[in-house]
């Protein structure tokens, strides 16, 4: 674990993690959760979706954070960041059920605003504006980004999905 930073840059928690997917590489910027197999426990993560339902959650361990951008490949070691700011996190935008439907209308995102993991797309998704629950939010917006106006179904747009990147408060510990 390395703590904090030098040179006057915002503080942040980094630790090694393991990428225990079966074929996925994890992309800069992902929600990673712990996977405890026995083996690699406290070192292991997986993505959102294979980590499911309470475990994303529960179990989540950072946002991954790789240099350059690149992705950690299946077996490798890497970091994510448990505490701090993170600079490029992928959320959920919106989202349709077919290709054939219209984009619906987002919302803008608000400093502070309160994100969650979406296990479906491997992001993280914004609840709703100022919703506190009974614990600390562990992924907080750290800036702002304007809504999206629907728009209508195109041939060539196969995405049932738009996901962007913020800067988020993260704390995993």
């Amino acid at each position: 674990m390395r703590l904090g930073q030098l040179g006057g840059k915002a503080e942040i928690v980094l630790i090694n993690i393991k990428n225990a997917e079966a074929s996925a590489s994890i992309a800069n910027g992902t929600p990673v959760a712990f996977v405890y197999n026995g083996t690699d426990d406290g070192l292991a993560v997986v993505l959102p979706a294979t980590a499911a339902g309470t475990k994303a959650t529960s179990l989540f361990a950072g946002i991954c954070e790789m240099p350059g951008g690149t992705t950690l490949i299946v077996g490798a070691i890497g970091k994510a960041i448990a505490n701090g700011l993170a600079l490029s996190v992928k959320i959920t935008q919106t989202t349709r059920a077919a290709t054939t439907d219209s984009w619906s209308t987002f919302a803008a995102i608000a400093t502070g605003d309160i994100f969650t993991v979406d296990t479906v797309n491997n992001a993280m998704q914004r609840q709703t504006a100022g919703v506190v629950t009974g614990f600390l939010p562990f992924a907080i917006a750290g800036q702002s980004l304007g809504s999206g106006s629907g728009t209508a179904s195109a041939t060539s747009d196969t995405r049932t999905v738009q996901t962007g990147t913020i800067k988020m408060h993260i704390r995993a510990m």
